[in-house]
C-alpha cells in the first residue's frame, strides 16, 4: 500500500523564486548567530532550524526525489546566506592602529550638525584601509563647513564600533556594521582639514544636489514644516524629535516617512501611466518608459538609497519591463527577486528594520488581500469599493507588521488602521506640490501657501488622533514571542491556501521549538543589582526590584537625560517601573549614600569626585569597589589612605590622561581595575 502522500504548497508552486529567498534568509540569520559564537543563542536557533525542517518534511514531503531535490535547494540557499554573511563581517575584525594617524577620506554621507560636532561618514581613499567607512565626529572649525564629496585629512585614532552596554541601550555597533561601517571616530579642532578636492562620483554628486533642494526648502519653510517636508520628500530625517517620531509612532504613520513604493508611485506614478496609451508604438513608448526606469533609479539613489526603496524600485523596474516585453508580471516572485539580489549584495541589508517591514507589508498585501474581496453590496458603489480597498490594504499590510513593529518598538498603534490610509491623501498632495515647487519657481508663492496648508491640515489631524485614549499600545514581546506569533500567522495563511489537518504538525512542531527555546532564553529578573552606566556623567542605578529602584549621578540635570534617553527602552522592555532620583545623603530599602560612599545590598561603593581633603571620615573604610570620576585630580595612593577596595571602577568621563594614570597605579598596588570607556557599562549582582 502506497504510503501518504503530501503535497507541495501551490504557493511555492506557483511562485518557485520565495523558497529560495526564504531560504537565504534563514541561512543570514544562522550566520549570524554561529558567527557571534554564543552558544546558548545557538542552542536555540538549531531548535528551531531542527523544527522548521521537520515542519517543512511534514508540509513539503511528494517523493523521495523530490524531497532529496528540495532539502538541496534549502541547504545551498541557507549555506550561501550564511557564507556571505560570515565574509561580509569578516571586515568586522579589522585591527585599526592603537595611535592617531592620518587618513585620507571622502566625505560620503549627509551631515548632521550637533552643537559642537559634525557627524559624516567618510570612505578612506587610501593605504591599507582604502574602502573602509569611518563614522566620524569632527569638531567645528570656523570657515571649514562639510558637504557630501568633500576630500578631507584628519589625523585621530579609529577604533572599532562599540556599545556603551548600557541595558536596553540601542544596538548602536551592530547596526553600524549592518551598514558596512567598520570604524568610529572623534576627531579634535585643527586636526583636519578640506583639501579642496570634490569627489565627482555619481553617489556623493546625488548627495551634494540633494543638499542643495534641502537649503531650497530651507528659504521658505522652517521648524516643524520643514522637517516633515525634507523627511517626506528627500528622505531625510535628521532633523525629526523625538515627540515627533512619537506622533507619527502613535498613529501609524510612521511609514508616511520612511521613503518606499507608495512615495515612488506618487511620484513617477502619474507618468508611467500617461505613457501607458503608447504601448502599441515602441518606438516611442519604450525610451519614455527607459526614462521613468532612470529617474526612479535616480530619486531613490539621490535620497541615500535606503534597501525598503531599492526594493520598491527594483519592482517597479520588472513592473514595467515585462510590461514592455508584454509578459505576465508576478508581484510575489518579483518580491522575491528583489530581496535575492539585495541580499546577494548585501547580505546585512536583511537586519534593516525599514526592509523587513517593508517586505512584510507587501507580502501582506499579495498574500491576504485577494481573499478579502469586497463583497457584492460594497462592489456596487465606487465610494464604498473605494474606501473598502485602502482599508483591506492597510488591514493586510498591518497584519504581518504588527509583530515586528510591537518587537522593534514595545508598541503599535490601535488606530493605524483607520490613520493609515487617511494620511494617504496628504501625502500624494505634499509630494505632488513639492514636485512643482522644484520645477515651477515662478509659481513658488502659491506652492508654498498650499504646502503649509496642507501639511497644517496633516499635523492637526495626526494630533487629534494621538490624543486620543489608547491611540496606541505598549507590548513588550521577546525574539522567541515574535516567532511564535508568526507561526501562528503562518499557519493560518496555509490553512487558508488549504484547509488540510496535517498542516497543524509542522506548525506545532514550530510551537513546541519555539516554547522551548524561550525557556531557556527568558533573562533573569533585574533586582537586587548595581548598574555603573557608560555616559558623559558619573552615573549609577541601583534597582531593588521591579517597582522600586533609585538613580543617581553627579549632576541631577544629567540623571534626568539619562532616564529620558538610555533609560527608556530598559525600562519598557524590563518591565520597570520609573527610578526615584536621589541626592547625597538618602537613606532607602536596603541603600545608603553618602558623600563619598554607596552601600546597597551588601555592596560598597567608594565615590571619589573631588579631592580628599585631610581629616576626613572615610579613613580606611573597606568598600568592593573604588569609583574614580572626574574632579578628583590626587594621585591614586592618596584615596588608598582612606579606602580600601578590592577593585577600582574608572568612569568612562575622564580624560586618557587621567585613565592611563589611574590604571597604571592601580597596577602597581596589584588591584584589579575596570574600565568603563573600554568596556561599557558594569552590572553587578548584590546580595539579596
Amino acid at each position: 500500500m502506497k504510503g501518504p502522500t503530501l503535497y507541495i504548497p501551490r504557493l511555492l508552486l506557483e511562485h518557485p523564486l520565495l523558497l529560495p529567498a526564504l531560504a537565504l534568509v534563514v541561512g543570514i540569520c544562522l550566520g549570524d548567530v554561529f558567527y557571534a559564537q554564543l552558544v546558548g543563542r545557538s542552542t536555540t536557533f538549531l531548535l528551531l532550524a531542527f523544527g522548521f525542517g521537520v515542519s517543512t518534511m511534514f508540509m513539503l514531503r511528494k517523493s523521495a526525489l523530490e524531497m532529496v531535490a528540495l532539502v538541496a535547494l534549502i541547504s545551498a540557499f541557507c549555506s550561501l546566506g550564511a557564507g556571505l554573511l560570515g565574509g561580509q563581517r569578516d571586515l568586522s575584525r579589522i585591527i585599526w592602529p592603537t595611535t592617531p594617524q592620518t587618513y585620507e577620506a571622502t566625505v560620503v554621507s549627509s551631515p548632521r550638525s550637533t552643537a559642537k560636532t559634525v557627524r559624516v561618514n567618510v570612505e578612506i581613499k587610501s593605504g591599507r584601509f582604502a574602502g573602509v567607512i569611518v563614522a566620524t565626529s569632527l569638531m567645528k572649525q570656523s570657515g571649514q563647513m562639510i558637504h557630501p564629496g568633500d576630500v578631507i585629512f584628519f589625523h585621530s585614532q579609529v577604533e572599532i564600533p562599540r556599545n556603551n552596554g548600557n541595558p536596553g541601550e540601542f544596538d548602536y555597533a551592530s547596526w553600524l556594521k549592518n551598514q558596512g561601517i567598520y570604524g568610529t571616530t572623534f576627531v579634535y579642532q585643527n586636526k583636519w582639514k578640506k583639501t579642496g578636492k570634490i569627489s565627482t562620483n555619481i553617489r556623493t554628486g546625488l548627495l551634494r544636489y540633494r543638499e542643495e533642494l534641502l537649503e531650497r526648502y530651507k528659504t521658505f519653510f522652517q521648524g516643524d514644516k520643514l522637517t516633515v517636508l525634507a523627511a517626506l520628500t528627500l528622505g531625510d530625517r535628521r532633523g525629526l524629535s523625538d515627540e515627533f517620531r512619537e506622533l507619527f509612532s502613535t498613529t501609524g504613520t510612521s511609514h508616511i516617512l520612511a521613503l518606499s513604493g507608495l512615495h515612488l508611485s506618487i511620484l513617477f506614478g502619474f507618468l508611467l501611466w500617461a505613457i501607458r496609451p503608447l504601448r502599441n508604438r515602441r518606438k516611442i513608448y519604450l525610451p519614455l518608459l527607459l526614462i521613468g526606469v532612470i529617474q526612479v533609479w535616480l530619486f531613490t539613489f539621490l535620497v541615500g538609497a535606503p534597501f525598503s526603496l531599492v526594493r520598491a524600485a527594483f519592482m517597479l523596474t520588472l513592473l514595467h519591463l515585462s510590461q514592455a516585453l508584454r509578459r505576465d508580471y508576478d508581484a510575489l516572485n518579483s518580491l522575491s527577486l528583489a530581496l535575492l539580489c539585495i541580499l546577494l549584495v548585501t547580505p546585512t541589508a536583511l537586519f534593516d528594520v525599514g526592509l523587513q517591514l517593508s517586505f512584510l507589508a507587501l507580502l501582506g498585501i499579495l498574500l491576504i488581500a485577494p481573499k478579502l474581496a469586497a463583497p457584492l453590496w460594497v462592489s456596487k458603489y465606487w465610494g464604498l469599493h473605494f474606501i473598502y480597498d485602502l482599508l483591506r490594504t492597510s488591514f493586510c499590510a498591518q497584519i504581518l507588521t504588527l509583530p515586528l513593529i510591537a518587537y522593534y518598538f514595545n508598541s503599535f498603534s490601535l488606530i493605524g488602521l483607520f490613520t493609515g490610509w487617511l494620511v494617504i491623501p496628504f501625502a500624494y498632495a505634499i509630494l505632488l506640490l513639492a514636485l512643482l515647487f522644484f520645477c515651477l519657481p515662478f509659481a513658488q508663492a502659491i506652492l508654498v501657501y498650499l504646502l503649509n496648508g496642507t501639511m497644517d491640515a496633516m499635523l492637526n489631524c495626526l494630533s487629534f488622533f494621538s490624543a486620543w485614549d489608547y491611540a496606541s499600545i505598549t507590548v513588550i514581546p521577546g525574539k522567541v514571542i515574535t516567532l511564535i506569533i508568526y507561526g501562528v500567522i503562518f499557519f493560518l495563511l496555509t490553512y487558508l491556501q488549504n484547509r488540510r489537518a496535517r498542516n497543524l504538525y509542522g506548525i506545532a512542531f514550530l510551537l513546541l521549538c519555539g516554547a522551548i527555546s524561550y525557556i531557556m532564553c527568558t533573562p533573569p529578573a533585574y533586582d537586587n543589582t548595581i548598574i555603573v552606566y557608560k555616559s558623559s556623567s558619573p552615573t549609577i542605578y541601583c534597582i531593588v526590584d521591579k517597582q522600586h529602584s533609585y538613580l543617581w549621578s553627579i549632576r541631577i540635570g544629567h540623571a534626568q537625560q539619562v532616564l529620558e534617553s538610555t533609560l527608556r527602552r530598559f525600562l519598557r522592555t524590563a518591565r520597570m517601573a520609573q527610578p526615584q532620583l536621589i541626592e547625597a545623603p538618602q537613606k532607602k530599602e536596603g541603600m545608603i549614600l553618602l558623600p563619598h560612599v554607596l552601600a546597597f545590598k551588601g555592596k560598597r561603593i567608594g565615590l571619589l569626585s573631588e579631592k580628599i581633603r585631610q581629616g576626613s571620615n572615610t579613613s580606611l573604610l573597606q568598600v568592593n569597589y573604588l569609583y574614580i570620576m572626574p574632579g578628583f585630580k590626587q594621585d591614586l595612593s592618596n584615596a588608598l589612605s582612606y579606602f580600601t577596595p578590592d577593585s577600582i571602577i574608572l568612569d568612562s568621563s575622564l580624560t586618557d590622561f587621567y585613565r592611563a594614570k589611574y590604571s597604571a597605579e592601580a597596577a602597581e598596588n596589584m588591584i584589579p581595575y575596570y574600565d568603563i570607556k573600554e568596556r561599557g557599562a558594569l552590572i553587578l549582582q548584590c546580595g539579596k
